[in-house]
């Protein structure tokens, strides 16, 4: 049994030479992915847009000077 590819289904898959994939592709694939699944890029437009129709109902009553502060700092700019 040693040497004998038991996996194939023929004899002449088991025959068939498959070059070895090279590794090294996979390896910069993988340390290009991150583990967070959104990034600060992604996150600011998501939270502008969560924040802007409070912001509106806010401006009915509050004033312009203090709803812009506490925007800004919601959006950490």
């Amino acid at each position: 049994m040693t040497g004998v590819n038991v996996v194939a289904n023929s004899a002449t898959e088991a025959e068939q030479f498959q070059d070895v994939v090279d590794p090294s592709k996979q390896f910069d694939t993988t340390r290009k992915l991150s583990t967070l699944l959104m990034n600060r890029a992604a996150v600011v437009p998501v939270s502008a847009a969560a924040l802007l129709p409070f912001a509106i109902v806010a401006l009915t009553r509050v004033p312009f000077k203090d709803v812009f502060a506490l925007v800004k700092k919601l959006l950490l700019l």
